[in-house]
């Protein structure tokens, strides 16, 4: 899969995303200066925090080179905003239509008809679509994780993510088989992690296990257990020598 310049492959170095979480303005264009900084691939902006009207920040992103992740995370997943359908909608249409995000994404667990009609509108503008399902705290069995993958993948996205809790190494070991397995069950490309200090492992080792997007951060982590840019790039090419 290739979105802009950013070719995404399950055999290679996972590429690295940094999300913006800025509640003004001023503070996204400090927070995205702070991104040019650093190798980073990709671009997330995490629309639950901010306060201000969108198309401030959209116009902004009319000079970003890097693919744009644009994303609700609601407050069910670990976000900032509770979940209103008629606003979810409208801002995720305003962002579409803008024509400076590449990619959307959107919660498995959220309203049905709302979601299936965003991810036509998103596909017919060119706009790809995570498919999401965040869980702060727990990890499923790792035939619920299949079974979760499945549903995940079944509702039409083109990349489907999964971010989920350990309590202990085997729950991070069964994030990692998951996420191996899912070259097997699903069609799409995966995006996983195992969160919090005992998950972190887990992001540095998709080249081994297919994940094709891991998640750094700048200033301030956008989900526990993120480890900063710099440690984050410098891991995963010491890693690549091994795979």
């Amino acid at each position: 899969m290739k979105i802009k310049h950013i070719s995404f492959d399950s055999k290679t170095t996972p590429k690295v995303c940094v999300a913006i979480i800025a509640t003004t303005e001023a503070a996204f264009i400090m927070d995205w200066q702070e991104t040019k900084r650093e190798d980073i691939d990709v671009i997330e902006w995490r629309a639950d925090y901010f306060t201000g009207d969108d198309s401030a920040i959209l116009t902004l992103l009319e000079k970003e080179h890097r693919p744009v992740i644009y994303t609700i995370r609601t407050k069910e997943e670990g976000g900032e905003l509770p979940y209103q359908k008629d606003q979810y909608i409208i801002r995720y249409k305003q962002a579409i239509d803008s024509g400076v995000i590449d990619v959307i994404d959107l919660e498995w667990a959220r309203d049905y008809e709302g979601k299936t009609m965003l991810i036509d509108y998103a596909k017919a503008k060119g706009v790809k679509v995570i498919t999401s399902y965040h869980d702060f705290h727990s990890t499923p069995s790792y035939e619920d994780g299949k079974k979760l993958l499945s549903a995940l993948a079944n509702d039409g996205g083109d990349i489907v993510k999964l971010a989920v809790m350990p309590e202990s190494k085997q729950d991070v070991l069964t994030l990692l088989a998951l996420t191996v397995e899912a070259e097997y069950l699903i069609t799409q490309p995966v995006i996983t992690m195992s969160m919090g200090e005992q998950g972190t492992i887990s992001r540095l080792l998709g080249e081994w296990t297919g994940s094709i997007l891991t998640f750094g951060s700048v200033s301030q982590a956008s989900a526990p257990g993120q480890l900063s840019v710099t440690q984050l790039t410098h891991s995963l090419q010491d890693l690549h020598r091994y795979f």
